[in-house]
């Protein structure tokens, strides 16, 4: 089977419930609204594009820079590919003569650009020279330029980072049952929890963190873009003219292929935390375009109730994850992951799974009323069918296939990482340092 290598930057979901209207639709949380329908032909079919690809539509004003094949930006980097699209932006490969090197950029929105919601570019600059003798340096995403480019519709500003391989989430489907080897949990957890410590001291929580923003560090990227290049020629479909008489080349979005078997032979895979665009400075909370952060499905307890947060909430993340990478179940179930599923009900698992909240955390949460009566009586069922506690999910499923002190010591991580109380949840530093990472016990059974 093939996967499809991306590149920093290239994730497009949808944020959050409650978010700002303004930042909902965007990834990066960029500022959202409709292109005026003056700027839209009458013939819309025509320039409504594939599915698959961002709509023609939206080239106008505001929206889209018009990108070729062979277009040189910033007088320097000429662009072989278009690698993937999001509502407000798109990304390209491009080749950079003076690194004699490949990267990728993504050349954002007219209003993507205009908006000052986020900070993702200051996040990316402060991040490059932050401690750079820090461990967890190597394990952020690498910002290597940054320009505006002007265009018929306005100014774009262009980010420029490194190649990066595939996801976790990627990676997830060569396991059976989405159940990763522990051994290899560790090893990316590690390296995340190294890269989230380099994050928090450098004054910066993501906000963000799942398996789609762990990418794959690749060893020899450029092999893998050459060969693309030189076997699977760039698609251009044919040009079309839109209501303000531009003549649009329409390009084929076409990600570089490859393989897990090329990933397997690496001599230690080595992944990077990516995406940026949601993240926040940890002195300036208040000034962050919403409370309510995080996936739904991945929300820490102090999110829900509105109790205030900081970069504990990041820790709790990796706790979910972990979850799902050693179960092959997320933390919440499925059918409780949608954006628009009943905080009560989200809540009532969480409570089931770790115990009741804490009496301090209901007082201090602005939301709490919501949920709680005013003795701390949580006022909804707390039932859910077919959900254990977290405990009991973990000896039923490892009690028989891993010696009895390695499942303490995993259980041990699980309950730090999801303590409900943000005030008694480790740093990432001390969550990395875990004795669990340091285990070196045989199992019983192979996966």
């Amino acid at each position: 089977m093939r996967g499809f290598l991306r590149f920093a930057f290239l994730r497009y979901r949808s944020l959050p419930p409650l978010v700002n209207t303004r930042v909902a639709a965007f990834e990066i949380g960029l500022c959202l609204r409709r292109m005026s329908s003056s700027n839209i032909t009458s013939d819309s079919q025509t320039l409504q594009g594939p599915p698959d690809e961002e709509s023609l539509l939206h080239y106008v004003p505001g929206g889209y820079h018009p990108t070729n094949l062979g277009d040189i930006l910033d007088e320097r980097y000429v662009i072989k590919r278009k690698l993937g699209w999001g509502q407000y932006s798109t990304v390209w490969l491009a080749e950079d003569p003076q690194s004699q090197r490949h990267v990728a950029i993504k050349i954002l929105t007219g209003e993507a650009t205009d908006a000052r919601q986020l900070h993702e570019l200051a996040f990316l600059q402060h991040l490059s020279c932050s401690h750079p003798e820090h461990p967890g340096f190597s394990r952020v995403v690498r910002l290597l330029d940054s320009f505006h480019h002007v265009g018929p519709y306005g100014s774009h500003l262009c980010i420029v980072t490194e190649v990066l391989g595939e996801s976790v989430q990627w990676l997830s489907q060569y396991y059976r049952g989405g159940r990763f080897h522990p051994v290899v949990v560790k090893d990316i957890i590690q390296q995340v929890l190294l890269g989230l410590d380099y994050l928090h001291q450098s004054n910066i929580i993501h906000t963000d963190l799942k398996p789609d923003n762990f990418l794959i560090e690749l060893d020899d990227v450029e092999t893998f873009i050459q060969e693309a290049i030189d076997d699977i020629p760039p698609v251009v479909y044919p040009s079309v003219t839109n209501a303000d008489g531009m003549v649009l080349s329409y390009v084929k979005s076409q990600p570089i292929p490859v393989r897990f078997e090329d990933v397997q032979r690496q001599a230690k895979l080595k992944v990077k935390i990516t995406d940026l665009g949601v993240a926040c400075w940890a002195d300036k909370i208040d000034e962050h375009f919403t409370d309510m952060v995080q996936p739904s499905a991945l929300r820490a307890p102090e999110v829900f109730l509105g109790a205030g947060w900081d970069s504990k909430i990041d820790i709790w993340n990796v706790g979910c994850l972990v979850h799902e990478m050693i179960t092959g179940d997320p933390f919440l179930p499925v059918s409780l992951m949608d954006s628009e599923a009943e905080p009560s009900q989200q809540l009532t698992v969480m409570m089931i799974r770790l115990g009741p909240m804490p009496s301090d955390l209901i007082v201090r949460g602005k939301y709490s009323r919501l949920y709680f009566g005013p003795d701390g009586t949580f006022m909804s069922s707390l039932d859910y069918p077919g959900v254990p506690t977290l405990l009991q999910k973990l000896d039923s499923i490892y009690r028989e296939r891993w010696y009895p002190e390695e499942v303490e010591l995993f259980k041990s991580f699980m309950a730090s990482a999801l303590e409900m109380d943000p005030k008694d949840r480790p740093s990432a530093a001390e969550l990395a340092e875990h004795e669990w990472f340091r285990s070196m016990f045989e199992f019983k059974k192979n996966f």
